[in-house]
């Protein structure tokens, strides 16, 4: 009897153990909604820049929040033409590479947004080029992404929170 009562203890004692130390964890490509935090133009920025965006929502995993709303979220410009004579448009190409968790660990991030600035070349423009030497000066539409675009992303790796 008091073998077994000693066995019993001892096994509740490592259940609660390890109960009390255990991480919560999130998975690598757990998706989270990306907000701008201020208007993007291909006018503005090149390829490289960086720009900071924030989490849209918290997520989390039961009542276990891993990255709360409003955390940071740094983006780098991948790609970015402004716009050019004989109506071409800009463009630019957002990509997200980390984020910060709830215990401010910066964990990598992925994901990406383009913009395209409105205005074409067509052929109708051809006949006006023709007929009207400087339509060819006439210049597209600057990309602008707008604060308060959200999109999404996914972590990049497992985070842990004890």
């Amino acid at each position: 009897m008091f073998k077994s009562l000693l066995i019993a203890l001892v096994t509740l004692s490592i259940i609660l153990t390890y109960t009390a130390t255990a991480e919560k964890r999130l998975s690598t490509g757990t998706l989270f909604n990306v907000k701008l935090i201020q208007d993007i133009s291909s006018k503005d920025y090149s390829e490289g820049d960086t720009v900071l965006a924030e989490v849209e929502e918290s997520v989390s995993v039961g009542n276990q929040v891993f990255i709360e709303k409003g955390a940071p979220v740094t983006l780098s410009i991948g790609s970015a033409q402004d716009k050019g004579y004989a109506m071409q448009t800009g463009w630019i190409t957002l990509n997200v590479r980390d984020v910060f968790t709830i215990d401010n660990k910066k964990i990598p991030a992925k994901g990406s947004y383009s913009k395209v600035g409105s205005g074409k070349f067509r052929g109708r423009d051809i006949l006006k080029s023709m007929a009207i030497p400087f339509y060819t000066l006439k210049k597209g539409k600057s990309a602008i992404i707008k604060k308060g675009t959200i999109f999404q992303a996914e972590t990049g790796q497992v985070i842990l929170v004890h």
